[in-house]
């Protein structure tokens, strides 16, 4: 006989009811005990027809598919039933692990942490001068050459002097990417996709932003501190070796050595750990405590995947390049447009805007031409 439509909303309601009940006792990790105590007390309220009725409704065509095949929701509701309706085979089937402890693991499709490998370190922000931008561009009042002085004799007539003043500027570029992600496994997940997808992006937004710095084109983009081509060049001699160093050090002005490091292709840290002094000795070492940076004679040595191999640089990083923050990362999520509407989506949405330039490109110097 069909059901009458009184019964079949009456059903629904309590398909609902036990459902919901389920699924927040799972999210809350209850485990086997916490969820046999969750459906014992939901059938001590219900009647014996009303148990009827829910077993008519959950053992529908939507859990007929095999378990490899169950969604993760679907596969907590199966685990349910079977409890409730001491379906011992059920129980077997869908749990994982054994009964030898006297209870069943309810089962999970998620181990709740999401692995992922590990984002290079990006530390070049850190190292660099940044400075809000309040619009597009930002143009910085830079002198060039000062007033210069003269000794002069009594009576003599002055020489007269010229101060030389720039403007190099900064300009901001967005940096943006969206992904669309299904409700379902939005809502399936064991764990929180929207903040592990905004942290992927603040990584990957900081891999971005640690290229622009050391090379960026310029078009489009920041332009880079070896594509600026306005810092000064150091020819190598040859096979990198220990009087290259030297000459690149001292061709950097005694005013910005104090602040100095380098900054190297992580290729050449080997052959950088090889070079010797006059004495024999090694000029490398290694830092003597954690968090603190590898030294070459003396200065900090920052690596990065991003400098040519045929590259050195060496200078005061925080003088030379600027880097303008017109817009830090922000984060939009929704599921109000129409597409992520109409197809169940949820959008999530980043954007940055930087900028960034050699602003005094003397402050550094570039080892060139390492074979």
């Amino acid at each position: 006989m069909d059901l009458s439509e009184d019964l079949k909303k009456e059903l629904k309601e309590i398909a609902k009811s036990i459902k919901e009940e389920v699924v927040e006792a799972a999210k809350k990790d209850l485990g086997f005990d916490g969820m046999l105590e969750k459906l014992n007390e939901i059938s001590d309220n219900l009647s014996k027809r009303d148990k009827a009725l829910i077993k008519k409704v959950y053992v529908g065509e939507d859990l007929q598919k095999p378990v490899s095949e169950l969604t993760a929701e679907e596969k907590v509701k199966a685990f349910a039933i079977a409890l409730f309706t001491g379906d011992e085979a059920s129980i077997k089937v869908l749990s994982e692990g054994t009964d030898a402890d006297g209870g069943y693991l309810v089962p999970q499709d998620f181990y709740r942490q999401l692995v992922v490998e590990m984002a290079e370190e990006n530390q070049l922000r850190g190292e660099v001068f940044v400075v809000p931008m309040k619009g597009k561009t930002l143009t910085i009042p830079k002198l060039d050459h000062g007033p210069d002085t003269y000794w002069t004799s009594e009576g003599a007539t002055k020489t007269t002097t010229t101060a030389d003043f720039s403007q190099p500027s900064i300009t901001a570029y967005k940096l943006a990417s969206i992904i669309y992600m299904t409700d379902e496994l939005m809502d399936d997940a064991a764990f929180s996709l929207t903040e592990i997808l905004v942290k992927l992006f603040a990584e990957k937004i900081a891999e971005k932003e640690e290229t622009a710095i050391v090379a960026g084109t310029g078009s489009g983009q920041p332009t880079g501190l070896v594509v600026a081509g306005t810092i000064p060049t150091v020819v190598c001699s040859g096979n990198l070796d220990f009087d290259d160093i030297i000459d690149l050090i001292y061709a950097l002005p005694k005013k910005y050595r104090k602040k100095a490091k380098f900054l190297v292709h992580n290729n050449n840290v080997r052959e950088l750990r090889k070079v010797k002094d006059s004495d024999g000795k090694y000029i490398w070492s290694d830092p003597t405590q954690p968090g603190m940076l590898p030294t070459l004679y003396g200065y900090p040595v920052l690596e990065t995947y991003d400098i040519g191999e045929d590259k050195i640089l060496f200078g005061d990083l925080k003088t030379t390049y600027w880097l303008g923050d017109r817009q830090r990362m922000t984060v939009k999520v929704t599921n109000d447009t129409e597409t992520t509407f109409t197809k169940d989506e949820t959008a999530i949405r980043v954007v940055e805007r930087v900028g960034g330039t050699v602003v005094v490109p003397n402050a550094s110097r570039i080892l060139t031409t390492i074979p």
